[in-house]
């Protein structure tokens, strides 16, 4: 953005957003503690836990990557605090305010992050104005309503996903360059590193950048041809078995996940065991499904529920008239994690991983 741009009334709404937004997550953050929410334990005590032991954390119905970054977090605080790491792992017995105001913090700075995701989105691939709107939606504290203001790992899991999702729309856009494959697949390692259930549901939409590409790129060069021929979406679809540029996201795939997972390789039967718990428990747990919508009727609730409703119905009409592979993307991000837990027990911090695509849509409509 140029100078002029900078001072526009939605440049300086959105930096008026961010700096309010900000204010109310600090105020947040000390909420209710030193009594910290239910889960908030399982992500700080695991985070302590590896300077008593090694890096595995012997449960695996969350990834480790959370907590990995927040242990390194408590090292360097305990460095500026000039305290041996292992007595000041102990003062979390007398007092864990510090522990979960950090990893809270943490937390908040990740829902800052999704709204310049979704600014990145909407500018890179609309215009500057649908990004700034996109900004000012995303950066709403909605997120910290989903997660209370408490510390989940779908926060970061949203994060990572949003970044898989931005980066395989530049793999829609530019389906020839390998550069974007290597990042959308290694933002989906990080994603399944951090939560596995949830972040393979990113895989239908990344597989959706590919095709979409490809056919824009093939038709592109049709008409340039001047050939009234369409291109074939099967031969698409039959082709990329061996496309060596998924191969190639493939492995970055798997390579940020061991990254990020060691664990779930060297002990796999650990992780599978409870992998499978999770999933068994999980889908018997007394929770609300995910289309009863009723769970966001407060704070304004069915109003955002509508829009997005109306946008998605919207936004999927128009493309059957108008094709453009980036919005097709975005709507098949939204569409399928919907659908996928929509008939299934879900937590109202599942959906966070939706805040920076669903800002890119409504933005989209708005404009």
């Amino acid at each position: 953005m140029n100078w002029s741009q900078c001072r526009s009334p939605l440049a300086i709404i959105a930096l008026l957003a961010l700096v309010v937004s900000t204010v109310i997550r600090i105020i947040q953050i000390p909420n209710g503690l030193p009594h910290y929410s239910i889960d908030e334990n399982d992500i700080v005590e695991f985070a302590l836990g590896y300077y008593g032991g090694d890096l595995n954390p012997h449960w695996f119905k969350y990834g480790p990557l959370y907590t990995y970054f927040l242990a390194a977090m408590y090292w360097v605080i305990s460095v500026f605090q000039g305290t041996n790491i292992h007595l000041f792992v102990e003062n979390y017995f007398e007092d864990p305010t510090l522990f979960y105001v950090t990893s809270r913090a943490f937390n908040a700075l990740i829902h800052t992050g999704l709204a310049f995701v979704a600014f990145q989105i909407g500018r890179s691939f609309f215009s500057l104005k649908v990004g700034l709107i996109a900004f000012i939606l995303a950066i709403i504290p909605l997120a910290d309503g989903l997660t209370n203001y408490t510390t989940r790992v779908d926060s970061l899991l949203a994060l990572f996903m949003s970044l898989s999702l931005y980066f395989s729309l530049w793999m829609a856009k530019d389906v020839k360059n390998v550069k974007w494959y290597i990042l959308a697949g290694a933002m989906l390692g990080f994603a399944i590193a951090t939560k596995p259930l949830q972040a393979i549901v990113m895989m239908p939409s990344i597989y959706v950048a590919y095709v979409a590409g490809q056919y824009a790129q093939l038709r592109s060069e049709s008409r340039k041809k001047k050939r009234s021929k369409q291109p074939n979406v099967f031969s698409i679809i039959l082709g990329s078995v061996v496309e060596r540029r998924l191969y190639i996201l493939l492995g970055a795939t798997l390579g940020a996940l061991f990254i990020g997972h060691p664990y779930l390789f060297l002990d796999f039967e650990s992780f599978w065991r409870d992998t499978f718990t999770a999933i068994t428990g999980d889908t018997q747990a007394p929770w609300q499904k995910g289309f009863e919508l009723n769970r966001f009727r407060g704070s304004l609730g069915w109003i955002v529920v509508g829009s997005v409703a109306l946008s998605l119905g919207y936004q999927w009409f128009n493309s059957t008239r108008k094709f453009r592979s980036e919005t097709l993307v975005i709507l098949t991000y939204i569409s399928v994690y919907w659908l996928i837990f929509a008939f299934i027990p879900a937590r109202n911090y599942f959906y966070v991983v939706l805040i920076p695509a669903i800002a890119a849509l409504l933005a989209m409509t708005i404009i």
